[in-house]
């Protein structure tokens, strides 16, 4: 799996610290992944998505 062309960033809101990845171009698309997973599920689809999206 690799999320190379992918730049890691973090959010610190009130307390809660967002973690992402964002990479692409066109509009945005987030992905949300559920209780227990983590980013790396969307490795399959991710750079599709990226094609249309940022």
């Amino acid at each position: 799996m690799s999320f190379g062309d992918y730049e890691s960033f973090r959010v610190d809101a009130e307390g809660i610290k967002i973690v992402g990845m964002k990479g692409g171009d066109g509009p945005p698309l987030l992905l949300l992944h559920g209780h227990p997973q983590t980013h790396e599920i969307w490795h399959r689809c991710a750079g599709e998505l990226a094609r249309h999206s940022r």
